[in-house]
């Protein structure tokens, strides 16, 4: 019996399962939520686009880290200051060594926001969710770097 009219599915398709244990579409809805994202613009010069989705908020208490590995092993990494205004844009270039990069082998940049500072409220086991972000490169024969997605 019981509510009606409804459309059948009590499967509890939920974000956390009964268990406590998380459901992948809980990544899904913490990408789609995130208030900071990083798109590409030119990965052979480290050029990347910061867009602050924050209604009020400037990115002053984030920085941004990110690493360059290579098959697995660091290869460089480094820390960019964030000053981003709300709801608008900032350009960074991370002065990474491309011309260290062997063309035999994986690139992987990952980028990471971060706060300066970490707020009280924010647990250990948080503070490795917040927003991280990769891309995947290699070198050709040419020495152009080239995305993958």
């Amino acid at each position: 019996m019981g509510e009606s009219p409804h459309d059948g599915n009590f499967a509890g398709d939920g974000l956390i399962f009964a268990d406590g244990t998380v459901s992948p579409k809980l990544m899904e809805v913490k990408a789609c939520y995130r208030n900071i994202d990083i798109k590409e613009l030119d990965l052979s010069k480290g050029e990347f686009k910061i867009i602050n989705k924050h209604l009020f908020q400037s990115l002053h208490q984030y920085k941004l880290v990110w690493t360059v590995e290579e098959d697995g092993d660091i290869l460089e990494s480094g820390v960019q200051l964030l000053e981003a205004a709300a709801q608008t844009e900032q350009l960074v270039t991370l002065d990474y060594q491309k011309d260290k990069f062997n063309s035999a082998k994986e690139q992987v940049i990952t980028l990471q926001v971060v706060y300066k500072k970490q707020p009280f409220w924010l647990s250990q086991i948080m503070k490795s969710h917040l927003n991280n972000f990769s891309f995947l490169l290699f070198l050709q024969k040419k020495s152009q770097m080239v995305n993958y997605k």
